[in-house]
């Protein structure tokens, strides 16, 4: 990987989150990025589930640019209003797709294309994880991603994960569950930090809300709805 487009990489990331949003800012995408990090240094899930580099590399990116540019409203507050996201994608994780879509168009320029050198077949996998992970991070998905990891649960037997089968297809799936739920948990896992820092995590994603719940309180009135 080329150091200086890694560089310029990380720095249009940051600099892509809107600074002015309350929670979900750059500071969010670097705490769930670290998150992501102590999840696998201090267990051995990568062995557990038998990640590739490319898996891990999906899930580190993933989680730098998962709320990239986003503007600190809801997905609910998009929908209701009829914005301009919530036309384009139609209702449907309206943010999720949003910020993937930003964070593909920033890969996909030269001089910030860390995926230069894979091959096409490693990129589109790549894009495959990386995709399923960042809309793993839409709350609604929170119960679907719950029900999976829990039938997944029996199936890791003497610290070993037991693929139900063995083929590349099946096991890639299961391992886009299990990096779905990684990515997930790291995006809530604010609550599992010193109180200090929850409780600052917790006012500025409430605040946040509430920005949301005014905002469109106040379209609906205009709107006479």
């Amino acid at each position: 990987m080329n150091v200086n487009k890694l560089e310029n990489f990380l720095k249009t990331v940051s600099c892509k989150y809107i600074s002015t949003t309350l929670y979900h800012n750059n500071i969010h995408g670097a705490d769930v990025t670290q998150t992501i990090c102590l999840f696998f240094l201090n267990s051995n899930v990568e062995k557990m589930f038998q990640t590739t580099v490319l898996d891990l590399l999906s899930i580190f990116i993933a989680a730098l640019g998962h709320d990239i540019a986003h503007p600190g409203l809801t997905n609910n507050f998009h929908i209701n209003a009829s914005t301009e996201l919530a036309i384009i994608y139609n209702d449907s994780s309206c943010l999720e797709n949003y910020h993937c879509s930003k964070l593909f168009t920033i890969l996909k320029k030269e001089e910030t294309n860390i995926f230069e050198k894979l091959s096409v077949n490693d990129y589109k996998d790549i894009r495959k994880r990386m995709i399923s992970e960042i809309l793993a991070t839409d709350m609604c998905c929170h119960k679907k991603v719950m029900t999976m990891i829990q039938t997944k649960i029996p199936q890791i037997k003497n610290n070993k994960f037991e693929f139900i089968n063995d083929d590349k297809e099946s096991i890639k799936s299961e391992q886009q569950c299990l990096l779905d739920f990684f990515i997930h948990s790291a995006d809530l896992a604010h609550n599992t930090k010193l109180f200090d820092i929850s409780l600052k995590w917790v006012e500025l994603l409430s605040e946040e809300f509430w920005i949301s719940l005014f905002s469109l309180s106040t379209s609906s009135f205009f709107l006479g709805l």
